[in-house]
C-alpha cells in the first residue's frame, strides 16, 4: 500500500498582451490590399517548492479475509524546486494581397517579416530522500557511498537533477505565400469544381542553411444533386518551424541545427446541409492520413511539455472527424462529435534489450498526443416564452493518453491514463443580440452592439476527478512508482461580454 501526503506551494503567473494595427487599401473592385502592423509580449513565471512524503507498506489478506496493512517497505520524501522566468516579444509587419483575375481566378499572396527576442532563465533542482539515503549523490569513487553519522548520504546533484541556464535570443523570420484559385464547370450537368494551389516559405536567421518551400493543392466539388453536397481533398507538403522551446536541450543549451517538423498529408472530406423539423443542419466528415518526419520528440511532465531539441523520429498520423450540428432547438445551435485517432513515432536509434539479452530496434510507439476515441456533446435549450434565457450543457469524454516515467526514453512510455469525463452547465441571460434586438433601437450606441450577456458556467458539474498528470517517486532502488495529480475539480465562472 503507498501512501502519500503533499506539502509547499506553486504560484505561477502567465501574462500575455497583443497589439494590432491594420491598414486597409482596396483602389478597385478587383484589387484589396492589407498592412498589418503586430506586437506580442508574454511573461511566464514558474515558482515553487512541493515537498512530496510517502510510505510503502505489504498489504497482507487476514484470516476473514479482511485486508490488512503489513510491515513496512520504505519510506522517503521527494522535493522540487524551481524558480523559472522567461520573456518573449514577437513583432512582425505584414502585407498581403487579393486579386481578382479574369475566368473566375482569386489570386492571393502575402509576405512577412518577424523579429523574436526570447529571454529564459532556468533554475530547478530536485531532492529524493529515500529510508536515510538523500539522492542523487556524489561519491567519491564510483558506486561508493558516502556515510554522514548513521546514515548514507547521496548528494549528487546531476544534470538530470540540477539545471540552472539564462538563454537570449534575438533573431529573424521571414514568411511568404502564393496561392490562386480557380473555379470551373459550373453548370447543371456536371457542377462546380474549384481547385486552389499554392507555395509557401520561410526562412529563419537563426538555422541560415534551411529554406522551406511547400506546395499545396485543393480540390472541391460541389456537384447539383438535390441533396446539397461537397467533397474535397487536400494535400501538401507542411513544415512546421521549431519556437525557442522545441530547440533546448535537456540541458538548456540549444540546438544551432534544428530544423522544421515536417508532415506530408492527404485530408479527404464531406459536408452534407440538409433540414430536418424546418431548420437547418449539417453533417460534415473527414478522414486523413499524415506521414511526419524531422520530429522533435518531448514528453509532458504535469502540465509542462519537455522538448528533448532534437529531429530524432518519424511518425504518422491517421484518422476520421465526424460532427452533426443543426438547430435542435429553434435559433440555437448543437452539436455531436466523434474523433477517432492514431498517431505514432518511431524514434531513431532506439533499441531495448529483449529476453535473450539481445538489442532490437523499438520501433513505433504512441506518441504523447495518441488519444484514440473522443466524444463531445453540446446542446442548447431555452424557455419558450423567455427566449433570452438559455441553458446549455456539454458533455466530454476522451480515451486516455499514453504517459511513462519522466526523463525516460520514449519506450518507456507504456502506460495510458485513465479516461477523460467532464460534465460542463452553462446558463446566460442575453441582454442584446443581433439577430433579434438590433434594428429595434434607435441609439446609434447601441444599435452597434452584435450581443451582450451575462453568463453563469459550471465547468465540471459532477466533481469528476480528472488526471492531469502523474508524479513518480523514486526509492534508493531506483524503482519508480506513479501517484495521480488531478485537474481542478468543480471551477464556477461568472462572465458579462459585449461583441460590437
Amino acid at each position: 500500500m503507498l501512501r502519500a501526503f503533499y506539502e509547499g506551494q506553486e504560484v505561477d503567473r502567465y501574462q500575455n498582451y497583443l497589439g494590432g494595427l491594420t491598414f486597409h487599401y482596396k483602389p478597385d473592385q478587383n484589387n484589396y490590399y492589407r498592412f498589418i502592423l503586430s506586437s506580442y509580449y508574454a511573461k511566464e513565471s514558474e515558482t515553487y517548492d512541493i515537498l512530496a512524503q510517502y510510505w510503502l507498506n505489504e498489504i497482507r489478506l487476514g484470516g476473514d479475509g479482511e485486508v490488512e496493512v503489513g510491515d513496512q517497505l520504505g519510506y522517503g520524501s521527494y522535493l522540487e524546486h524551481a524558480r523559472n522566468h522567461l520573456q518573449s516579444v514577437v513583432s512582425a509587419a505584414d502585407l498581403q494581397g487579393t486579386h481578382q483575375l479574369p475566368f473566375g481566378n482569386l489570386l492571393e499572396w502575402g509576405v512577412k517579416a518577424q523579429n523574436e527576442y526570447i529571454n529564459d532563465q532556468i533554475k530547478e533542482w530536485t531532492m529524493i530522500d529515500s529510508s536515510g539515503y538523500t539522492l542523487p549523490y556524489i561519491p567519491t569513487s564510483p558506486g561508493e557511498i558516502v556515510v554522514f553519522g548513521d546514515s548514507a548520504r547521496l548528494l549528487d546533484f546531476g544534470e538530470n537533477n540540477f539545471l540552472q541556464f539564462n538563454n537570449v535570443l534575438n533573431t529573424w523570420r521571414f514568411t511568404g505565400y502564393v496561392q490562386d484559385t480557380w473555379n470551373f464547370f459550373d453548370n447543371d450537368s456536371v457542377g462546380l469544381f474549384s481547385i486552389t494551389g499554392g507555395l509557401r516559405f520561410h526562412y529563419w536567421t537563426y538555422n541560415p542553411k534551411e529554406f522551406t518551400v511547400s506546395p499545396r493543392l485543393a480540390l472541391l466539388y460541389k456537384p447539383h444533386w438535390r441533396q446539397d453536397w461537397r467533397f474535397s481533398l487536400r494535400t501538401g507538403l507542411y513544415y512546421q518551424p521549431a519556437f525557442y522551446r522545441e530547440m533546448r536541450y535537456a540541458d538548456g543549451t540549444l540546438n544551432p541545427d534544428i530544423r522544421s517538423q515536417r508532415s506530408a498529408q492527404v485530408v479527404a472530406g464531406a459536408e452534407y446541409r440538409f433540414k430536418m423539423w424546418r431548420r437547418p443542419f449539417k453533417f460534415t466528415a473527414e478522414a486523413y492520413y499524415k506521414y511526419l518526419d524531422r520530429l522533435i520528440t518531448y514528453n509532458v511532465d504535469n502540465v509542462q511539455i519537455i522538448y528533448s531539441g532534437y529531429n530524432n523520429a518519424k511518425g504518422f498520423a491517421t484518422g476520421i472527424d465526424l460532427r452533426l450540428s443543426g438547430e435542435f432547438v429553434r435559433g440555437l445551435e448543437s452539436w455531436f462529435a466523434v474523433s477517432i485517432m492514431k498517431t505514432m513515432e518511431d524514434v531513431i536509434g532506439d533499441y531495448t534489450t529483449d529476453q535473450n539479452g539481445n538489442q532490437v530496434e523499438v520501433g513505433y510507439i504512441p506518441r504523447p498526443t495518441d488519444q484514440r476515441v473522443a466524444f463531445n456533446l453540446f446542446f442548447q435549450d431555452h424557455i419558450p416564452s423567455f427566449p433570452q434565457f438559455r441553458v446549455h450543457l456539454n458533455f466530454v469524454f476522451a480515451s486516455g493518453l499514453p504517459y511513462g516515467p519522466p526523463k525516460a526514453e520514449p519506450a518507456m512510455r507504456k502506460f495510458r491514463s485513465t479516461w477523460y469525463r467532464r460534465v460542463d452547465l452553462g446558463l446566460s441571460f442575453m441582454l442584446l443580440e443581433q439577430s433579434r434586438d438590433r434594428m429595434k433601437h434607435k441609439s446609434e450606441f447601441l444599435r452597434s452592439i452584435k450581443n451582450a450577456g451575462f453568463y453563469l458556467e459550471v465547468f465540471n458539474l459532477l466533481g469528476i476527478n480528472n488526471v492531469s498528470s502523474y508524479m513518480w517517486i523514486t526509492d534508493i532502488y531506483n524503482n519508480q512508482r506513479p501517484i495521480p495529480t488531478y485537474l481542478t475539480g468543480r471551477l464556477i465562472n461568472v462572465k458579462f461580454i459585449v461583441e460590437f
